[in-house]
């Protein structure tokens, strides 16, 4: 098979209808560049075919990508995933474990202030948890009231 280069490829001829505008437009440019209309359209035709492979290409490059910054970022996501859980478990459990330490130091006469104070202090966790970062920096300053 010989190497033939794409002006010396063999062309057919085709007939191609299309607006008049369009022709106008066509005929003009092609007279402005100073190039034959036959040479203007194939230049188009060449265009618009490499667009659509382009398209086709970007998509697969797109999902390629994609596929590898998954691949990278899978695990360290999931490894950050785990650690915020074992401080949510620790968390939980110094929490429960100082409502237990302290109801065995409060009197019964004091046990349902004290259940009202364990139960703000569950609606303000919950409450720290949903602020942006700044408020939540502000109330363990002191800045915002309990």
């Amino acid at each position: 098979m010989s190497d033939i280069s794409k002006t010396q490829e063999k062309t057919v001829q085709i007939t191609v209808k299309v607006k008049e505008s369009t022709y106008q437009n066509l005929v003009k440019y092609a007279a402005k560049s100073g190039r034959p209309l036959a040479e203007i359209v194939r230049g188009f035709i060449d265009k618009g075919m490499n667009i659509e492979g382009y398209k086709e290409e970007i998509d697969f490059i797109r999902k390629n990508i994609r596929e590898e910054i998954n691949a990278i970022l899978k695990p360290q996501t999931e490894r950050l995933i785990k650690l915020f859980l074992k401080g949510g478990i620790a968390g939980t459990a110094g929490y429960f474990l100082n409502a237990a330490a302290l109801s065995e130091f409060v009197v019964p006469e004091r046990q349902r202030e004290f259940e009202e104070v364990l139960t703000r202090a569950k609606k303000l966790g919950v409450q720290y948890f949903k602020m942006p970062s700044d408020e939540a920096f502000d109330l363990l300053d002191g800045k915002h009231n309990i």
